[in-house]
């Protein structure tokens, strides 16, 4: 996912990184194989289909990978979803501030590795949320090559558990 420009209209203070991201991509070949979207895409979504209920309402199995332990089991309540699978992440430091902890763990190397070796995905297709910054992408990757479909769903996952960790859009 890439910023749009209507992201400057808010967030003037990364208009140099977002300059560097857009020369990048006017670099790229129109037939390299990719599709992009825009990184708020999780945001549009959410607000078109709140939970992405449409989605995942009935579904037989989710898994989660993300900072909150009540998210697998809110979802799970709210789109009667028979069975979740939730692996819990250190969060990053700005959600750390707003629920009042103290990181405990360390995401990376220790959780990341230790979740990559043993994450499973009970059949091809089952779909899984993920909520874990920049190594949510791995996780991401890792889902895909086991069968699965993963959906970075990024700080939309704070939002659902009531942290707004991004101010805009939220």
């Amino acid at each position: 996912g890439l910023t749009s420009a209507a992201v400057l209209e808010y967030d003037r203070q990364h208009a140099g990184y977002r300059s560097v991201l857009e020369l990048w991509f006017d670099g790229l070949s129109p037939g390299d194989g990719q599709t992009y979207t825009d990184a708020a895409y999780n945001i549009f979504l959410n607000d078109r289909d709140p939970f992405l209920a449409e989605l995942l309402s009935g579904a037989g199995f989710l898994g989660l990978i993300s900072p909150h332990p009540g998210l697998a089991s809110r979802l799970a309540e709210r789109l009667h979803i028979r069975e979740v699978e939730n692996h819990v992440i250190p969060g990053e430091t700005r959600l750390q501030a707003q629920i009042g902890e103290q990181r405990r763990e360390r995401h990376f190397p220790e959780r990341f590795e230790q979740l990559l070796a043993s994450l499973s995905v009970p059949y091809r297709g089952a779909c899984f949320l993920v909520a874990g910054g920049l190594l949510g992408k791995l996780y991401c990757a890792r889902i895909r090559e086991l069968g699965g479909i993963a959906l970075d769903i990024g700080a939309l996952a704070d939002g659902w558990m009531g942290y707004n960790t991004r101010g805009h859009g939220f």
